[in-house]
């Protein structure tokens, strides 16, 4: 009896959404139907801000919940935020710093009329080079796509950081309880630190200086046979080569300029050119 009245109210919700969303779309609000504690409407807008040459920017600052970024490159400096219209990101301009701070909430979407993914998109002129760019994020999938900027420093938690053609003197990246992919990039000097994360390295720069900590993760290494690699495993650790167990927990070569260390760990190099970031793309 109990499961008949369970069906019914869920058909009844089922309509009235659907009642709903079809009237809003009818009048052109274009609202998607979500559950917070009951059916709730939201309605998402969208809008472009162009950030004057006059303002000089300088370094960057984001910091985001629960959605996506995207910083590439273009012709202006702008940015783009899709969002509820009740939550949208704070945008602000101060001593060449551009700071903007999102915070949306995990949405149960019922029915959608429109795309509900909350996003920020920022687009840097192809002329500049920013002296830092600073990226908090929870939950959220972030991308820098040919930024070019002298320190690069992010702090995640969940989500997905990809960094393709990146150019940076240096980059920070802390990272727990999601992944990290940088491909094809150029980093003078990089400090990764990762907690029961995925990170994925593929074709980084030979000249690669650095240190990359992990903690409960597992790193895999795509074509970089000529980076100069000191890897030291600990604890429940396992280092791999093409599939197959190195029975040492360590690992080095030539001049040891990259040093990887890992706790409970599992580092992979391989050989093959494609990534299992090359097939995420490939579904996109």
């Amino acid at each position: 009896m109990k499961l008949k009245h369970f069906l019914l109210a869920g058909i009844g919700l089922m309509v009235t959404g659907g009642l709903l969303a079809g009237v809003t779309y009818a009048y052109g609000a274009q609202k998607n139907l979500t559950w917070e504690n009951g059916p709730k409407l939201i309605e998402m807008a969208q809008e472009t801000q162009k950030i004057s040459a006059d303002k000089k920017i300088d370094r960057l600052e984001v910091s985001v919940e629960n959605q996506a970024v995207i910083i590439k490159r273009g012709l202006d400096f702008e940015v783009t935020t899709v969002h509820e219209k009740k939550s949208k990101p704070i945008i602000s301009v101060k001593d060449n710093t551009l700071a903007i701070a999102g915070n949306e909430k995990e949405r149960n979407t019922l029915i959608s009329v429109e795309d509900d993914t909350a996003k920020i998109i920022i687009t840097i002129p192809k002329n500049i080079v920013l002296s830092e760019i600073k990226i908090e994020g929870n939950n959220s999938p972030i991308e820098l796509d040919e930024v070019k900027s002298k320190a690069i420093s992010t702090n995640t938690y969940g989500g997905a950081l990809t960094l393709t053609n990146i150019d940076a003197d240096k980059l920070t990246a802390d990272d727990k309880l999601g992944s990290i992919y940088i491909n094809d990039a150029t980093i003078q000097q990089m400090a990764v630190s990762t907690s029961d994360s995925q990170l994925s390295l593929e074709g980084l720069a030979a000249s690669t200086k650095g240190k990359i900590d992990l903690q409960n993760s597992h790193l895999d290494l795509y074509e970089m046979e000529e980076n100069n690699l000191d890897i030291q495993l600990s604890g429940d650790s396992h280092l791999e080569k093409n599939g197959e167990e190195i029975t040492t927990e360590s690992f080095g070569q030539k001049d040891k300029t990259l040093t990887i260390t890992g706790q409970n760990s599992v580092v992979q190099i391989l050989d093959d050119t494609e990534s299992d970031y090359d097939d995420y793309n490939d579904y996109d």
